[in-house]
């Protein structure tokens, strides 16, 4: 087992820098620009895709499945209900619920204080999406968030060795490099999807989240910067897992380092491009860092039976 520490660095407990608030706020703006972007790269399919099925597959089944299961805090009441992870509105029938999470020691109250943010923006996300798309929402199929499986994505990055082991439930460094390793990708993959949303009505519920994904990405970014005053391992890890998702993804072209090499003393809180923009990310792409493998797969990682939905197979990469 890796060595795992609680956390008090003194700016985690402070809350972080103004500074750094504030480009979490820019940061989501960014996000909500590439909306309008129509040369943004479309999602690669050899299917006739329905977009707003497309729509609701990804981002509902194979992200936001995966990150609410991620927060299994029986006492705050985060297991999502079987209304949220059933299809649609068809009732009585078997549900699928997460697997392999648990309630995680959160010692800092700042730290805490900021992962109930992302939790309850997620959460809440997952509710209003369920309630406008009603018969068109998703089912969840078997999401398996066991330390197993961020174990062998850490190990596969090179984060950990062959020997050891990554529990991301231990202690709230931990918990929040897991989550950055679930979620840091979600910004660039609402850019990929705007194109396929021809829907007024969606389009605008689509700039709002973008500019929430996007302010909850530099808010993890920020966690760990902060938190790696007393774990410098934890910037190191996170930079390994974002080469390796850029690896089986194939994505190419924008620095995602939280620590840019050649850069002493600069982070990373905006991965964008040279515009200002984060790059297009595809569905198929997403799946590649889920299944953890860079070839055509169905299922694999986190998602060990696969996803519902006609996008449903990873890119060759």
């Amino acid at each position: 087992m890796m060595e795992v520490q609680a956390v008090e660095a003194g700016d985690a407990e402070s809350g972080g820098t103004p500074r750094r608030m504030l480009l979490a706020g820019l940061l989501g703006g960014a996000v909500a620009m590439a909306i309008a972007d129509s040369a943004a790269a479309q999602v690669q399919s050899g299917v006739d895709v329905d977009p707003l099925q497309a729509f609701t597959n990804i981002l509902y089944t194979s992200v936001n499945y995966s990150q609410t299961g991620f927060y299994a805090d029986d006492g705050g009441g985060r297991q999502l209900g079987v209304d949220l992870i059933r299809a649609g509105e068809v009732t009585g029938q078997p549900v699928t619920r997460a697997k392999g999470a648990r309630p995680t020691p959160m010692d800092t109250r700042a730290i805490r204080s900021r992962v109930n943010e992302i939790i309850d923006d997620s959460w809440h996300r997952l509710v209003g999406a369920r309630s406008f798309l009603r018969a068109e929402a998703p089912a969840q199929k078997t999401v398996d968030l066991s330390p197993e499986n961020f174990t062998a994505m850490f190990q596969m990055a090179g984060a950990i060795t062959a020997s050891e082991t990554f529990d991301p439930y231990e202690n709230e460094g931990n918990f929040v490099l897991g989550l950055f390793a679930l979620t840091d990708f979600y910004p660039m993959l609402v850019r990929g999807m705007a194109p396929m949303v021809k829907n007024e009505i969606a389009r605008a519920w689509l700039g709002g989240l973008a500019a929430g994904v996007g302010n909850n990405t530099a808010n993890q970014r920020a966690l760990l910067i902060d938190m790696s005053a007393e774990r410098p391992e934890l910037m190191t890890m996170a930079d390994q897992i974002v080469a390796w998702q850029n690896r089986v993804a194939g994505l190419n072209g924008v620095e995602r380092r939280i620590m840019p090499r050649g850069m002493q003393g600069a982070t990373n809180l905006c991965p964008t491009d040279a515009d200002g923009l984060f790059p297009a990310m595809s569905p198929q792409q997403v799946f590649n860092i889920l299944f953890m493998s860079s070839g055509a797969k169905t299922r694999g990682g986190f998602f060990p039976d696969g996803i519902n939905g006609n996008i449903n197979t990873s890119a060759a990469n």
